[in-house]
């Protein structure tokens, strides 16, 4: 459907398009690639972000698995910790 509605573009106007800013559902990547080839394809930060974060949530909660009971206290509420931003760690972030 979207494939349809970009054809009705007129040639001119497709080969302006530099960039192609989109979520990371596949769909949008085959329109792109098939309306679009020579253009970049940008995934959008907010999508980015989230799939960093879940990534690094899945990495967090097996880690925490592999560790024995009393690490595992010391570990637990990690992963705010993991999240915030270097420079607004404290010593005792870092320590942990």
């Amino acid at each position: 459907m979207l494939i349809k509605y970009f054809k009705k573009w007129p040639k001119e106007k497709l080969q302006q398009i530099k960039y192609f800013c989109m979520d990371m559902w596949r769909p949008y990547a085959s329109v792109a690639k098939a309306v679009f080839p020579w253009a970049d394809i940008v995934v959008d930060k907010f999508h980015l972000v989230a799939k960093m974060n879940e990534a690094l949530d899945d990495i967090r909660k097996k880690e925490q698995n592999r560790l024995g009971k009393s690490q595992r206290k010391r570990f637990y509420m990690s992963r705010m910790l993991l999240k915030k931003r270097g420079e607004d760690l404290t010593d005792k972030d870092h320590q942990k």
